[in-house]
């Protein structure tokens, strides 16, 4: 009994190791930059999907009114007024900076992310296609 836990254990740290070294890093194939998920490994060798990021919920906003992502995230820390019409609006929670660009009718356009800001959190969904490319920061 004690052999075949022994045994056990020791696939099971080999399992462990062959997850975690095989690994794929997530890189904008654009050349345009990920942000705080530059170089962070999302895919899993047995696993068809891979981590939602803070990339791929900001990219989710894109086309939206201003209005529904204030009705979600509440008022945002800060406003700048562009000359074309266009704002950026900014939330900053525990030092992460989540800002979009709008366009004159206050639609979503482009977005970055700033600071120390999480690529993945813990609860995120394994709900992305693991052949999806992390989306790039678009402003």
């Amino acid at each position: 009994m004690k052999q075949s836990i022994t045994k056990w254990m020791a696939t099971a740290a080999v399992c462990g190791v062959l997850m975690v070294g095989s690994l794929a890093s997530a890189h904008a194939e654009s050349g345009q930059g990920l942000g705080v998920c530059e170089g962070i490994n999302l895919k899993l060798l047995f696993h068809k999907n891979r981590a939602r990021t803070i990339n791929d919920s900001m990219e989710s906003w894109i086309g939206s009114d201003l209005r529904k992502i204030v009705s979600k995230w509440g008022a945002p820390q800060s406003t700048f007024d562009n000359r074309d019409g266009s704002r950026i609006i900014s939330w900053n929670t525990d030092g992460c900076t989540q800002s979009f660009q709008t366009d004159e009718k206050d639609v979503l356009r482009l977005w970055s992310v700033s600071g120390d800001c999480s690529c993945v959190h813990s609860n995120n969904p394994m709900d992305i296609p693991k052949d999806t490319p992390v989306p790039p920061m678009t402003l």
